[in-house]
């Protein structure tokens, strides 16, 4: 099976997605003292998405491990901040964890000036076909499918209930690498 780089944890299903890597120790480059940081070091900071799984159709992990409401906040933050104005469609599974991820989600949402239509406990399809119904800018589900129950997941969707393309979810992980999002005044808020 796949093994994910947080310990002791594998993904169930052999299928490929995308994973972030942990930084490796080196040695210090000639003429830094041991302890000093290089200049690459200075200048890059950690990946806030690391131990958790990246892939097309959006981001998953242990909860209260590497999937945190700061990276829930940072996700659902940049999605929002790369959809065409209007509501967006959260649904959610029946895990113990999905009620305060998607409220978490839901705030991020708002904050960005989305209004959100929740529809609750909701199967995927239903989640998609709720986006088409509501002539809605994307969504979001709660869900972590086939995995154990401390893991739980965003999935991302476009407008049309449609998943998102490898491109457009590869940008809404850079944003959300970069810490990016689209907060609005509070005039603007979503409802």
């Amino acid at each position: 099976p796949l093994t994910s780089s947080i310990h002791g944890t594998t993904d169930p299903v052999h299928r490929s997605h995308t994973m972030t890597t942990p930084h490796r120790n080196v040695s210090p480059p000639s003429g830094a003292r041991a302890g000093e940081p290089s200049a690459a070091e200075r200048t890059s900071a950690p990946d806030p998405l690391e131990g958790l799984m990246v892939s097309a159709s959006g981001v998953r992990g242990i909860v209260g491990s590497t999937l945190t409401p700061e990276i829930i906040l940072r996700v659902a933050g940049a999605h929002a901040s790369l959809l065409a104005p209007g509501p967006v469609v959260v649904g959610r599974d029946t895990r113990p964890s999905g009620e305060w991820v998607a409220r978490i989600a839901e705030g991020a949402l708002l904050a960005s000036g989305h209004d959100v239509v929740d529809v609750g406990v909701a199967p995927t399809p239903t989640i998609l076909y709720a986006i088409r119904h509501h002539g809605a800018a994307g969504g979001l589900a709660i869900t972590a499918s086939h995995n154990p129950a401390p893991w739980n997941a965003l999935k991302l969707f476009g407008s049309g209930g449609t998943f998102l393309t490898p491109a457009q979810s590869e940008a809404v992980a850079a944003r959300a690498r970069e810490g990016s999002r689209a907060w609005v005044t509070h005039d603007r808020v979503g409802s």
